[in-house]
């Protein structure tokens, strides 16, 4: 059933552990002006990959991966968002020199000053989960 206490399971949830159907009703609650503080963050490894040296457009780490994860990350209505940048963010191996290019190419699209964030959501704050 559609209670406030499962509302509120959904969004002290992590994301990556909803369904699409919890997310969609999620977002429809945001637009709908409830859970006014809704903030999503991706933890890192934005894309699919392949173990070698070789990459396709799309595999984690190529500016590809970086445009299609900010195209879905925007998808999102307006909800805001921040990222952890992972491992395999840094392993398109054959499109940048250093792993400094390809994190600077992971900030420039997703318009970050730097490769950290910290965001302020209250004075107090019961987590159920971190």
């Amino acid at each position: 059933p559609l209670t406030n206490e499962y509302l509120q399971t959904l969004r002290s949830g992590r994301a990556g552990d909803l369904t699409a159907n919890q997310l969609q009703l999620l977002l429809s609650r945001k637009q709908d002006g409830e859970f006014c503080q809704t903030h999503i963050v991706s933890l890192g490894d934005l894309g699919r990959g392949v173990k070698d040296s070789r990459h396709q457009p799309g595999d984690a780490g190529t500016s590809q991966c970086f445009r299609d994860a900010k195209a879905y990350l925007d998808g999102f209505a307006g909800i805001p968002y921040d990222l952890v940048t992972g491992n395999h963010d840094l392993e398109a191996l054959d499109e940048f020199e250093t792993d400094h290019d390809n994190l600077q190419a992971w900030m420039d699209c997703f318009h970050k000053p730097t490769p950290q964030f910290h965001r302020y959501v209250g004075e107090k704050n019961p987590f159920g989960r971190i």
